[in-house]
This record gives C-alpha cells, structure tokens and sequence, in this order.
C-alpha cells in the first residue's frame, strides 16, 4: 500500500490551506503525457485553430491547464480543482480529470534530490520519474525509424494506463493498457499511437494531436512541491489522466477503496521507482 493521496478541498482553498498552494497557486500544469491520456485542455478565451502554425506554436508553449482530481469529503462529489480554481463537484466516473498525486514528505525525503531553491522559500525535490514532455518532430523521426529498424533498446519498465476511452465510458471499470520503456542516446522515451482521447489535443510545441499517429514522449523526473510544515510533497504538474475515480460508483469516504487509489498503489507508485540496471 503506497501513501500517495490527494489534497483536500480545505488543504486547497480552506482555512489549512497549504503554503505551496498560496505561493504556486491552484491551476493545474498538464504535461503532454497526461493530454495524449486525454486530459481536458483549457485554452485562452479568444483561441481559433489558426492556419498560421507559428502563431498557434507560441501560444501553446504558454503552460496548460486542467481539471485535478481532490480528496473529497465523505460521500461528497467536490472532486476536482476546475480551470477557474476552484473546488467543485463532478462526476465519480469522469476520465479526462488530471491527477496531482501528493505523498507525506518524510516518506520520500531520504530518496529525494533537493533542486536549487528558486526566488521563493519553498523546496522542490526530485523523486521518481514518469513519461511526461513530447519530443520534438524532428527527433521523433529519428526514434521512429530506430524503432522500426529494431535498434532501440526495451528496459524492461512498462508504464501502465487504463485502456478504456474518456468518452461515454463512465461505468466501465479500469483495464490496464502498457507502454513500453526505450533507451536512446542515454535518455528514455514511450512510443504512444494516439487514439480518440487525445485526438486533436494541442501539445506543448502547439502540435495537433492526430489518432492513429505515433508520438515519442521522454521520461523525465518528477518535481514536487514541498510544504514542510504540514510534511506534503504535492507533484508540481498533472502527471496523468484518464484514470476514473471510482468508476461513478457511490463513495462512502473510504478512499482506500476506489478505482484511483487502487492504480496508484497497484501501477503509479511502482513505475516511478527508476531501474537502476539502466541508469
């Protein structure tokens, strides 16, 4: 049983707000990982899928935001942080809500890397790693053919996600869907074949997410935010989605037993730990 959580709405906007969450703030970053899983991308007011892709290009290297999933109270359904910041209600079923997993601080600090404080007082730390930025396209290519010359290397790590689709798919329970950990020029990458929960999803570079393509996303370790008052390591950005939180079943407040908790414990809290035969 691993100890990865979520904030609570009062952690988030109530009287125990977090100092991490007052000094960052509420919205939620979402890597390019977690919109290829079909996290909900919230763009600007007067945004147009413009023909000028250099325009299209700098607008989106402005961060992205989501929806997080939050730790509800009892049987309430305020489940999510929305793109307006705040806690509201959802549905126990949604897949296309983001999740920012957070862990007590004491239980990673041994294992953590420190990285240089920034202008604020805060720490941040290193711990794990997970699929989280695209490659470009041009270096795409390049894996793309190494792939299917067969020349690149498999690890032995898998990362797992659930295969059922975003879309009208709220009662169905989770199945496990794998993708396969690379090594190339001493870095590590996915292949992902894009399907129906991220087509037309904009990347990090501005690219179309377009179904059936494949694209290259590199490995790379995971920030957290660290509030050492309260001994919460919250993950900087939305790490995954496409993970229901309970399948839109009654929740009682046991969070143990839910659809997400169960895929932290049983796949995210394992998958992050690095292989050290290929560092």
């Amino acid at each position: 049983m691993s100890d990865f959580t979520f904030l609570t709405e009062d952690q988030i906007t109530g009287k125990s707000r977090l100092d991490i969450i007052k000094e960052y703030g509420k919205k939620g970053i979402l890597t390019d990982f977690s919109s290829l899983l079909g996290g909900q991308t919230f763009r600007s007011e007067n945004f147009e899928y413009r023909k000028d892709e250099y325009r299209r290009k700098k607008m989106y290297k402005k961060k992205r935001i989501s929806n997080w999933w939050t730790l509800p109270k009892g049987d309430s359904r305020k489940l999510m942080v929305s793109q307006f910041c705040r806690v509201e209600k959802s549905h126990y079923g949604d897949r296309n809500i983001g999740s920012r997993p957070a862990i007590p601080y004491s239980s990673i600090k041994e294992r953590s890397i420190p990285i240089t404080r920034s202008i604020t007082r805060f720490k941040k730390v290193l711990y794990g790693e997970y699929p989280q930025t695209i490659v470009d396209s041009y270096f795409s290519e390049e894996l793309e053919q190494a792939y299917n010359n067969k020349s690149l290397k498999t690890t032995g790590k898998k990362y797992t996600t659930d295969a059922i689709g975003v879309l009208n798919n709220e009662t169905l329970p989770f199945k496990a869907g794998t993708h396969i950990e690379y090594k190339y020029k001493d870095k590590k990458y996915i292949r992902f074949i894009a399907d129906i929960n991220s087509n037309l999803a904009i990347l990090s570079d501005g690219r179309l997410v377009q179904t059936e393509e494949a694209y290259w996303v590199q490995v790379e370790p995971i920030v957290w935010l660290v509030d050492e008052k309260t001994d919460i390591a919250l993950a900087e950005k939305i790490l995954f989605a496409g993970i229901p939180f309970n399948n839109d079943q009654p929740y009682d407040g046991n969070f143990r037993k839910t659809e997400i908790k169960k895929f932290m414990d049983n796949y995210f809290a394992k998958e992050i730990i690095p292989d050290r035969t290929y560092e």
